[in-house]
């Protein structure tokens, strides 16, 4: 940046003016809750205007039931910094941006975390099911021996009186 461009001492004396009042208003309070206080926009790397465009896809795709992953969230931000023609390179959506611009929009990336809970109907049925595959596999491969998580050894030849115990 060029020194005409670099914003110095006057004009922020000027812009402190221009808002003196909301500093008296907010001083006053004794509160130090404006300590962060910030006006729309200040301090972001997107302007308002193409935060808001992303918010707005955002919640477009929620609508649609599209998840969103932080890939994506990234990818459309730079597309959209490229279509306000600013410089190049200057935003790079990082993690830090992400946490920040989800924060200031109240926004969360959802994860599935759980498909569901099943019944304890369901469940018995596919463990009758499960056994059923496992048994008729032991069949076909002509195994009597099978073996616990625990590596304990079970007997099969009481269950499978056709099969011959390999072990006499």
């Amino acid at each position: 940046m060029s020194r005409g461009e670099r914003p110095n001492k006057k004009h922020q004396y000027y812009a402190w003016k221009a808002v003196r009042a909301s500093i008296e208003a907010k001083c006053s309070s004794g509160s130090r809750l404006h300590c962060r206080d910030r006006s729309r926009g200040m301090w972001t790397t997107l302007p308002p205007a193409a935060e808001e465009q992303l918010v707005e896809w955002i919640n477009s795709l929620r609508a649609d039931g599209v998840p969103m992953t932080a890939l994506i969230l990234k990818l459309q931000a730079l597309e959209v910094y490229r279509g306000y023609q600013l410089p190049h390179g200057a935003f790079l959506a990082t993690w830090s941006w992400r946490r920040h611009f989800l924060h200031h929009h109240k926004l969360t990336i959802r994860r599935r975390t759980r498909a569901g809970q099943t019944t304890p109907a369901v469940a018995a049925t596919k463990a009758a099911e499960f056994s059923v595959i496992v048994r008729n596999k032991r069949k076909e491969l002509k195994i009597s021996k099978v073996y616990n998580a625990d590596q304990t050894a079970t007997e099969t030849s009481s269950t499978l009186p056709h099969i011959q115990d390999l072990t006499t």
